[in-house]
């Protein structure tokens, strides 16, 4: 009697930290395109992609990744792939700080500098 009185509770508990777990995996892609969205419309860009793999422990992998002003619509960067490594233990702290990050075939155009203001002096 007491051996199962004692497993129930653990098999209760490992249940429901396996769904859980299951939750979290079904929920953490949509989070991550939320705020890959979000990080962009604050800086004044627009991000597309065509997938977006996310794995455990604290790992993505993004295909297709276009940047665009959302002002001109000029692409800043177009990439094959960028895959980001996030530090667990900064997760766990509710702190997304990337322990790596790897851009594939990547094209980078910066955009044009401003006209100068008619009232300034030529160097």
């Amino acid at each position: 009697m007491t051996l199962r009185r004692l497993l129930r509770p653990a098999l209760v508990a490992v249940a429901l930290l396996g769904l859980l777990a299951a939750l979290l995996a079904g929920f953490a892609p949509r989070l991550a395109a939320s705020r890959l969205r979000a990080a962009a419309r604050g800086r004044g860009l627009e991000a597309s992609w065509r997938t977006l793999d996310v794995r455990w422990p604290a790992h993505a992998r993004v295909t297709g990744l276009v940047l665009r002003q959302r002002a001109n619509g000029d692409t800043l960067l177009a990439a094959d792939s960028l895959e980001v490594t996030l530090r667990f233990s900064a997760l766990l702290a509710g702190h997304a700080q990337p322990a790596s990050a790897s851009l594939f075939r990547a094209t980078v155009r910066l955009p044009r500098p401003r006209a100068a203001a008619l009232d300034t002096l030529a160097p």
